[in-house]
């Protein structure tokens, strides 16, 4: 319960930090972030504030192809787009996601995790 107190400032720092960015960063990028105001903050603190607003469901990972994790703070149901090139990721809230089509069938949704993997088109004119 103490560790829970203590971490609330440098939890908060870390959720702020990701609300303030649509472009999924690392642990390692939000890590640098926060340091801006909490100097003393270790990366340690950042990954375990991470994963338990994972387990939370404030904020949602996004395992690129590369296996790196990327975090995301909007936790609305949409889907990803991750470039198997360049490792960016881009939100579409405008997938028709089957969502109400479950729940009319007596389903639960708790979470929704759609991501489609290929080549950017910043990457496709670059010729990648």
């Amino acid at each position: 319960m103490n560790e829970q107190k203590r971490n609330t400032k440098q939890k908060k720092a870390i959720y702020d930090v990701l609300t303030a960015t649509t472009s999924h960063p690392t642990a390692e990028w939000v890590f640098q972030e926060v340091q801006k105001d909490i100097p003393k903050i270790s990366l340690a603190t950042v990954y375990r504030n991470l994963s338990s607003m994972v387990k939370e469901g404030t904020v949602n990972v996004v395992l690129t192809e590369k296996n790196i994790f990327r975090y995301d703070a909007d936790t609305h149901a949409h889907a990803h787009f991750v470039c198997s090139n360049c490792n960016e990721i881009s939100d579409f809230h405008d997938c028709k996601l089957s969502v109400d089509h479950l729940t009319k069938k007596g389903y639960r949704v708790h979470a929704v995790n759609v991501q489609y993997i290929g080549i950017c088109n910043i990457c496709q004119n670059q010729g990648a």
